[in-house]
């Protein structure tokens, strides 16, 4: 579902673009997430079912399971904030920070589009939660 670009405030905001990487980064996540779940279903590989055939090492074995769990994990969630950006951007919220309502500088939305948090509130919501490595 495309999101009209002039539904983005505020309006200062090079919104064209923004919306444009969101969708782009969603295809290549979609992609991939898909690529990975076929990959784990299918019989010839049970790539995260067991990688202890490949590399006769349970220690690897484990790791490698875990690794490519926690690589899915990264991916569905930063698929899900994209997709939360792009409700706010047919809100018309995009850019408006959901704990304070202050607008999010461009710089950050340049840089995590899916960002829902200015960098005060994301550091407060950080702490608070007693997250070693920042989100920022």
């Amino acid at each position: 579902m495309k999101i009209p670009v002039a539904m983005i405030k505020p309006p200062e905001m090079d919104s064209a673009r923004l919306v444009s990487r969101i969708h782009a980064r969603l295809s290549i996540l979609r992609s991939e997430l898909r690529a990975a779940l076929h990959q784990a279903g299918s019989p010839e590989t049970r790539a995260l079912a067991n990688h202890l055939e490949e590399t006769g090492d349970e220690a690897v074995s484990n790791l490698e399971v875990a690794i490519d769990i926690a690589d899915l994990h990264r991916d569905i969630t930063e698929f899900n904030a994209l997709r939360g950006a792009l409700r706010r951007v047919s809100q018309g919220t995009y850019g408006t920070c959901t704990h304070c309502g202050r607008q999010i500088p461009l710089a950050r939305l340049c840089v995590q589009p899916e960002a829902e948090r200015c960098v005060g509130c994301q550091t407060l919501s950080e702490a608070e939660r007693g997250v070693l490595h920042s989100s920022l």
